[in-house]
């Protein structure tokens, strides 16, 4: 089975349909769709993630150069 053929379009359940378990009135989405979402989600908590390391970085550094002087 190739990787592109274990990507093709299907239809998933949404979270909040799975929460609900078939009680909400939103439509499925495509498997497509999750998959971008979830990528743009992924993307943003890395961006946060890699702020957060340059704000440390920045810390260490500063109480470095202050326990030095």
């Amino acid at each position: 089975m190739s990787p592109i053929s274990v990507l093709k379009i299907k239809n998933v359940e949404s979270r909040q349909q799975k929460q609900n378990y078939g009680n909400s009135t939103s439509q499925p989405i495509s498997l497509l769709a999750f998959l971008r979402a979830e990528n743009c989600r992924l993307r943003n908590t890395i961006a946060q993630l890699e702020q957060d390391t340059m704000a440390l970085r920045e810390s260490l550094q500063l109480r470095e150069s202050l326990q030095k002087g």
